[in-house]
């Protein structure tokens, strides 16, 4: 079975301390049988320029196992935004962009943060974007004008609303068609619920973070999903919404 963890992380976050090495994500994916990672800078970063260097050097060591996502910060960027995006995806082959509305101090609604989603939209590649932890700008349902705006571009939320606002998230993805679900930091009851009304196909597995990898694992192997709708959740979502071709 296809095993794809749709959202982790290297290098060193300013905000929490964790620091996260290419050991570290190795080793949990060998411990636990996962075939590849998406693997993003953290979104607060000494220096993001190195940061994404660090994605790309990463992807290049071993393009079996990981595929990168860009995570720069509009409000940093300004006007090179879309320019460092468009390479990140170009020249670098990165699969899809991280807006987390927290660390970038911008609601998903704001017109500053629009750069992230129009750059996505015209790249053709995916936005991931943080819910839950940091309300009022991480809640789901902010991510509705931007989808309906962008019918095309698919937006995954990242850990579902983080279980207290997993309700909103799926109502979001069931007002919108191009919202998907990750999973990670979310119930297994709520989880069971959104394959039930969804469909395994917007559902996707993710970690978030080299120690938490196994807990979501066990946690999707537990909840009683019937074969092919597990198959979807642990990688043919991911392998699918963002072209990994495998």
């Amino acid at each position: 079975m296809l095993i794809i963890d749709s959202h982790t992380h290297l290098g060193k976050s300013n905000l929490s301390s964790i620091d996260i090495s290419e050991a570290d994500l190795l080793g949990t994916m060998n411990q636990w049988d996962v075939d590849t990672a998406l693997v993003i800078p953290h979104a607060a970063p000494d220096e993001p320029f190195s940061a994404h260097e660090n994605v790309r050097q990463l992807v290049l060591k071993h393009p079996d196992k990981f595929f990168g996502v860009s995570a720069y910060n509009p409000l940093l960027l300004g006007n090179d935004y879309p320019g460092e995006t468009k390479k990140c995806v170009e020249q670098f082959g990165f699969k899809g962009v991280k807006f987390h509305p927290l660390l970038f101090t911008l609601s998903p609604a704001m017109p500053k943060a629009q750069a992230v989603f129009s750059t996505a939209a015209d790249l053709g590649v995916p936005v991931i974007v943080h819910t839950g932890t940091g309300v009022p700008w991480t809640l789901p349902s902010l991510c509705i004008p931007v989808a309906r705006k962008y019918p095309d571009l698919k937006i995954v939320l990242a850990h579902s609303g983080m279980m207290v606002f997993a309700e909103e998230a799926l109502i979001a993805a069931q007002e919108c068609e191009n919202i998907y679900l990750d999973v990670s930091w979310t119930a297994g009851f709520q989880i069971k619920h959104f394959v039930a009304e969804l469909g395994p196909e917007r559902i996707m597995f993710s970690s978030d973070l080299p120690d938490n990898l196994g807990v979501e694992l066990t946690k999707l192997n537990a909840i009683g999903l019937e074969q092919e709708a597990l198959e979807w959740v642990l990688g043919r979502t991911a392998n699918t919404l963002f072209g990994l071709g495998l």
